[in-house]
């Protein structure tokens, strides 16, 4: 089941406190929350949340989208569900896409770039950050 509120004055689309549009649905034994935001720089578009069924349960942010840091960008943040810990980010540019993921087994976060061009590669604890060339995807 699924519910989704949004505010509306003389039939136009309104923000209430940033937010435009609010989802409730249950995934996997847990109540989820979407909020859909005003664009504005620095604030997630899109941002998904999820707590316990237990009146007491908090929410944790789960994951954020920016559909408007950069023109023509996509980010995508995804924690440990803990709402502490990054656990993954993706960003898209055209056809470009880089990947920093967290691998618990080395302890270090790795980096992939899938390009047309370059295809796709991988660089183990993102050790050529700063100073890759071949990438159109760079993270300061």
């Amino acid at each position: 089941m699924e519910t989704i509120f949004s505010w509306y004055e003389y039939g136009n689309l309104i923000e209430n406190d940033r937010v435009t549009l609010l989802r409730f649905f249950t995934k996997n034994g847990l109540l989820n929350i979407e909020a859909n935001r005003i664009k504005a720089r620095g604030v997630a578009d899109i941002e998904f949340s999820e707590r316990g069924t237990d009146y007491d349960s908090r929410a944790t942010i789960t994951k954020r989208i920016w559909n408007t840091e950069t023109p023509n960008m996509i980010v995508t943040a995804e924690d440990e569900f803990d709402g502490l810990s990054e656990r993954s980010t993706t960003a898209v540019i055209g056809t470009s896409t880089k990947i920093k993921l967290r691998d618990d087994n080395s302890q270090q976060w790795d980096c992939s770039y899938t390009t047309v061009s370059n295809g796709n590669v991988v660089n183990y604890g993102c050790t050529n950050e700063r100073t890759s060339k071949r990438h159109s995807i760079h993270w300061i």
